[in-house]
């Protein structure tokens, strides 16, 4: 402001969010009706300042601020401020506007609205009376008015929030999202049926949602965090750039924020977080999540293997819950797999076909584990198998089962043309490695021998930090060289390793610690799931790729182990010692 002015004026404009600016009822269009309004009045030719204010107006820090510290502040005479209307002001209602007024009054400042409902006429109802006032006499008989004009903007404020939060919500509770869209995701409009046009969330595919794809993997596999950081952002992760506005204008942008990298902090935040397994937990839906409209970036089985029992999403048909440490137990999924009896679903019972049971029973000398099926009154007599000795008969078949010649011939032919593949790049790359190598070492070389030609100190520490750039080169060169001899030797060893359990395919089925994965390799034997009578007698339909040994075709008389049983074995001798009857 110009100290050279006398009396200057205040135009106060106001807009609540950028969308009302552009929409409607724009600081365009105020400042014209304010101006209109002065022209009417005659003070066109006073200068007056125009003050923006974007604060929210329903909370403790009222627009109005701002313009009552530049009038307490400015150094010239501020005779009026003036607004469109009074909700314009404040929207707070009438407390906040009382004080607004009344703060302007102390500093000699008249309050005007273009719509005309603030006036400074006043009123002394001992007039006719008496020269004499009173606080009591003297009143303004607008100030009802404008009372209610305030409280009627406070109102008017309530009526948009509830309808558009209440919508808000209620979409938010059928699945839809609302907001811009969390990092690894993008906004996407869906037209529906119920409910018209609406926003999902859709994985941004094409750059970010692979970051947290590999985020959650590398946890649940147990990496450490700060390798996954590394890795991560590795893939180039970075949160977006975002605008920084001013303070006090708040339309003015005063800079960019490029976005940071990735750090343990952050992702200890973002695995904390169901919206990338598909379900929103927004504070509105008060403790009741939702499954989202739309494809997750990582499944609900996977944000639980990263959370390790912190954080768990039980889901119960189209509903979910979250538990933040342990999860009761009769929520808990049960799992029907008994890992001291792995193999009850793989063998069928050899009289009805169907899975065994399987149980340990108290006698008197102890328990008793084993395999049964059946019962007394059932569609067959029961039979019962120890645990031992059912799985001792899977021992002896498993013992009995090799690879075909065929299978075995095209895995020798495979791996050996992958192993050379994988040779010849190794060594073609250790020669470009090598090449690289010398040309760094002859390069160093032609530097040092310049050093002390040169007289010039800035030449030399030019020359110097040439030098160090490529010792830095010839270390990180030296280390893929390294790698990659080991990669060789990594080769070789994964083809020792497989040639030994092509040899001894009863260690990969039965010696691994896992029952389960035991269990799973033994059934990979079958094309169909064999009986505890095909075991015994060599009559499974194995896989085609695996053949029982000659030796043992021989000594029971088999022409093909394929071949389809009779099922009049089951009257063996040999099978009713096994197959203990109750």
């Amino acid at each position: 402001m110009s100290n050279l002015t006398q009396e200057i004026d205040i135009g106060m404009v106001r807009v609540s969010s950028f969308k009302q600016g552009l929409a409607g009822d724009s600081p365009d269009e105020q400042k014209e009706a304010i101006q209109a309004k002065r022209t009417k009045e005659g003070r066109i030719d006073i200068p007056i300042e125009w003050v923006e204010i974007i604060e929210s107006a329903s909370g403790v820090k009222q627009p109005y601020q701002r313009v009552l510290a530049i009038c307490k502040q400015s150094q010239i005479k501020i005779s009026r401020v003036y607004a469109k209307v009074i909700d314009r002001m404040t929207r707070g209602g009438a407390k906040p506007y009382i004080f607004f007024k009344e703060q302007l009054e102390k500093n000699n400042v008249q309050l005007v609205d273009v719509a005309g409902v603030i006036s400074s006429h006043t009123v002394n109802t001992l007039e006719h009376i008496t020269n004499k006032k009173y606080a009591w006499s003297v009143y303004n008989p607008s100030y009802k008015e404008e009372l209610l004009e305030a409280e009627a903007g406070k109102d008017e404020v309530r009526k948009i929030l509830t309808r558009m939060i209440g919508a808000e919500i209620r979409y938010i509770k059928y699945g839809y999202w609302v907001g811009p869209s969390p990092l690894g995701y993008k906004n996407k409009k869906i037209d529906t049926a119920e409910h018209g046009e609406r926003t999902i969330l859709e994985p941004d595919i094409e750059k970010e949602a692979v970051w947290f794809e590999t985020m959650f993997s590398l946890v649940a596999q147990g990496t450490p965090y700060l390798e996954v950081v590394k890795q991560v952002n590795a893939m180039g992760f970075k949160t977006r750039p975002r605008k920084i506005y001013d303070e006090l204008i708040k339309t003015k942008v005063i800079g960019v924020h490029s976005g940071e990298i990735l750090t343990v902090k952050s992702l200890k935040e973002y695995i904390k977080r169901p919206i990338y397994a598909g379900v929103n937990n927004h504070s509105w839906l008060e403790g009741k999540p939702v499954k989202g409209r739309f494809k997750s970036i990582i499944s609900i089985d996977l944000f639980n293997r990263a959370n390790k029992g912190k954080i768990t999403i039980v889901e119960d048909g189209e509903n979910v819950r979250i538990y933040n440490g342990k999860v009761p137990s009769y929520l808990q999924k049960k799992d029907k797999f008994n890992s001291y009896f792995p193999y009850k679903d793989q063998v069928l019972c050899p009289k009805c076909k169907k899975p065994f049971y399987a149980s340990t029973s108290k006698g008197r000398n102890g328990h008793y584990p084993a395999y049964h099926h059946g019962s007394r009154t059932g569609t067959h007599p029961y039979l019962k198998v120890s645990r031992d000795t059912f799985h001792e008969t899977i021992r002896k078949f498993v013992q009995e089962v090799k690879f075909t010649d065929d299978f075995l011939m095209y895995l020798h032919k495979f791996i050996l043309e992958e192993w050379e593949t994988r040779r010849k790049t190794s060594l073609d790359k250790n020669i470009t490695l090598g090449q690289r190598l010398t040309s760094i070492e002859q390069e160093q070389k032609m530097y040092a021998e310049k050093i002390p030609l040169l007289s010039s100190a800035v030449a030399i520490k030019v020359m110097e930090s040439k030098i160090e750039e490529l010792e830095q080169a010839k270390v990180e060169v030296m280390a893929e060289k390294a790698k990659r001899q080991k990669e060789g030797m990594d080769i070789q060893k994964i083809i020792h390793d497989s040639w030994y359990f092509f040899e001894h395919l009863e260690d990969l089925l039965l010696e691994g610690t896992n029952t389960r994965t035991n269990s799973t390799l033994f059934g990979l034997l079958f094309d169909e799931k064999p009986t505890y009578e095909d075991l015994l007698f060599r009559t499974a339909k194995l896989s085609c790729v695996f053949k029982l040994s000659e030796a043992h075709k021989n000594t029971l008389g088999q022409k093909s182990m394929n071949s389809d049983p009779t099922r009049i074995r089951t009257e063996d001798q040999e099978l009713k010692r096994l197959l203990l009857y109750r």
